[in-house]
């Protein structure tokens, strides 16, 4: 399980991402992320894998370095 709790990213000043909601992934979930160029899909996918440095809490029962990501 993963839990994601109100994450923020900044790029210098440029706030890159801003997610004021807890997100919960459960074991066995499949998850998909869309949505338009420049909204964060990549920035939010960096931080779950701690590529980034973030603001906010994720929890998670195991590493990233377990986790399967496909970029297109």
């Amino acid at each position: 399980m993963i839990t994601i709790d109100h994450l923020s990213v900044f790029y210098k000043k440029f706030h890159a991402l801003n997610l004021n909601t807890e997100i919960t992934i459960n074991a066995g979930d499949r998850v998909g992320i869309i949505g338009s160029n420049g909204a964060g899909k990549s920035t939010f996918i960096k931080a779950c894998l701690g590529m980034i440095p973030y603001q906010g809490k994720i929890r998670s029962a195991i590493k990233p370095d377990q986790m399967a990501v496909h970029m297109q």
